[in-house]
């Protein structure tokens, strides 16, 4: 495992996990949100984006998370060697996100480029609960059939707890 994408729906804990790998196999974390998001919620063009990816993952070492489909696809998932998909069930993650974003909003975290989380955010139709309500169920038909030959490389998730137990066997292999 030298260049790992993680999915999964926002609030599953894809930047933790990948963070934790691209330590673990003395990587870089491609954070594309950090990518993406521009200074005031500004969106980083597309053909920006994709070049900015392609150079980043032409490392040697690497891992990236998100459902940025239109960029990770073409360009980060031929050069990928493992795909861990976090399918976590929705009451659990919507949960997690909660627990993750009052935090956010009452410490007045940064997020990236000087972008944080606001209550009208929160209360908005931009709200990233309904995204993970509405991309929770959406992803999965999406996730099945784009990986559904990629058995080889694939790391299908189904719990926290599966989560915790897989990087666990693997902590001895890579040290």
């Amino acid at each position: 495992m030298e260049r790992i994408i993680i999915v999964g729906t926002s609030g599953s804990g894809k930047t933790t996990l990948a963070r934790t790998l691209a330590n673990r196999i003395n990587g870089s974390h491609i954070e594309i949100d950090a990518l993406f998001h521009l200074p005031d919620w500004k969106e980083t063009p597309d053909e920006e984006m994709l070049a900015r990816l392609d150079e980043l993952t032409n490392a040697e070492r690497w891992t990236t998370c998100g459902n940025y489909r239109k960029f990770l696809i073409p360009i980060a998932l031929p050069k990928a060697d493992t795909i861990v998909w976090l399918d976590y069930n929705l009451a659990f993650v919507l949960a997690r996100l909660l627990r993750r974003t009052f935090r956010r909003l009452l410490r007045r975290e940064e997020l990236w480029n000087g972008n944080r989380e606001s209550w009208r955010m929160f209360f908005s139709r931009e709200s990233i609960f309904l995204w993970a309500l509405k991309s929770h169920y959406a992803n999965r038909p999406v996730y099945s059939k784009l990986f559904a030959h990629e058995t080889d490389r694939l790391i299908h998730l189904r719990s926290p707890l599966e989560t915790k137990q897989w990087l666990n066997s693997i902590t001895s292999d890579l040290d």
